[in-house]
């Protein structure tokens, strides 16, 4: 019989380490240059060009990519720049939101303590916020050598890995940032924060109706950084080494990802998030900017899922 396994990523290692799936590389028909596929990630996932898992269209649905989400009523009401245009003037930064933060923030209920109730620039959740950041940012926690051995690249440029950590801490410690949570963003979905980095699909569940929103791309770490990315982090596929037909699997999860790849997304991109999820015009513009860059990947969350809440720790401590 045909089986294909869907593995969350940060299992997949095990399984793959402990010789319960076929390597992919074997089968002609999974081709990785395919656009169905996210050949970066893929790369990643990767050990001396043996493949046990891949990563695609087959469950990548578009409600997972990272944006910014935008209160444009909270802007208008505080004199705050129009952030579509920082965005066309390629001003939108790491410095111009640290700005923000520094700036904006007001207690509304006058009690003397920041608390959900009063008004940010910010409001971020501490581990869904940065669960794909470095990748956003071009410095990935993990990359391969040349021998095809996963490395920490931290080492290759580590003042630079140095000032995007210091940056993120320094941000969240302004008084316009705002984290109740270390998946959600309460403040936000409340009408009280100007901005939130989330997965797009959250859109959905903005209940306020007293606001206007918009869409926003991850802002760029600095003049370094080329283009506004973003990051989705998908579920991992495989074939499991007991499969009795192996090559009929194969066959069958390139079908699920082709057949995705070119019927599934365009509906999903037309019909989901420009149909559904963006909220003007503009959003759709910042929604074909994003897109348009691709859709990066970090293989960290595959080899040590500790890491995240490492960065967490040092974000928030010392």
């Amino acid at each position: 019989f045909a089986s294909i396994l869907r593995i969350r990523n940060t299992a997949a290692a095990t399984f793959a380490s402990q010789n319960m799936l076929h390597d992919l590389s074997t089968f002609d028909v999974i081709d990785i240059e395919k656009p169905w596929y996210f050949k970066e990630q893929i790369d990643l996932y990767s050990y001396h060009d043996q493949r046990y898992i891949v990563s695609g269209y087959m469950s990548a649905p578009l409600g997972g990519i990272v944006v910014v989400l935008y209160n444009k009523t909270i802007g208008e009401n505080y004199d705050v720049k129009n952030l579509y245009d920082v965005v066309r003037e390629d001003r939108w930064t790491f410095d111009y939101v640290h700005g923000l933060c520094r700036d904006l923030y007001h207690d509304l209920n006058g009690n003397g303590t920041s608390d959900e109730d009063d008004l940010y620039a910010f409001n971020y959740a501490a581990a869904a916020s940065f669960l794909s950041l470095l990748a956003i940012h071009e410095e990935p926690f993990v990359k391969m050598n040349a021998n095809g051995d996963p490395y920490h690249p931290v080492f290759e440029n580590p003042e630079r890995m140095q000032s995007l950590m210091d940056s993120m801490k320094e941000l969240l410690l302004e008084p316009g940032s705002c984290s109740l949570s270390d998946w959600d963003i309460e403040v936000f979905q409340k009408g009280n924060a100007l901005l939130a980095m989330q997965q797009i699909s959250v859109v959905k569940k903005i209940a306020d109706t007293q606001n206007s929103y918009g869409i926003l791309p991850v802002w760029k770490f600095d003049e370094q950084q080329s283009t506004y990315n973003t990051a989705l982090l998908p579920d991992t596929w495989s074939i499991p080494i007991n499969s009795s037909d192996p090559e009929k699997s194969a066959i069958l999860m390139t079908a699920l990802a082709a057949e995705a790849y070119r019927e599934v997304v365009p509906a999903s991109y037309e019909t989901y998030l420009k149909g559904q999820i963006a909220m003007d015009e503009d959003s759709v513009e910042m929604l074909d900017l994003i897109l348009n860059n691709g859709i990066r990947g970090d293989g960290g969350l595959m080899y040590d899922e500790s890491f995240l809440y490492l960065t967490m720790m040092y974000l928030k401590d010392s």
